[in-house]
């Protein structure tokens, strides 16, 4: 019921017509309706998604002061 309240799933083989998004960044991975991911592939993309969040949380992105003001 949550994910379809959201619109979309973050589970392997969550509800298959909803999309997919990757759970660190939030990226859709598989459009609704798509074939699942098979397992290895989305652990690849689990890990590189994993590992740029926690980069961007160890290095935020500069903000132009500029434009903040």
């Amino acid at each position: 019921m949550a994910e379809r309240r959201a619109g979309y799933t973050t589970l392997l083989y969550g509800e298959k017509k909803l999309m997919q998004l990757d759970p660190y960044m939030g990226r859709v991975i598989r459009l609704g309706g798509a074939p699942y991911l098979d397992r290895q592939r989305f652990a690849e993309i689990l890990e590189a998604t994993k590992a740029e969040a926690a980069l961007r949380a160890e290095r935020p992105e500069r903000v132009d002061r500029n434009k903040a003001a």
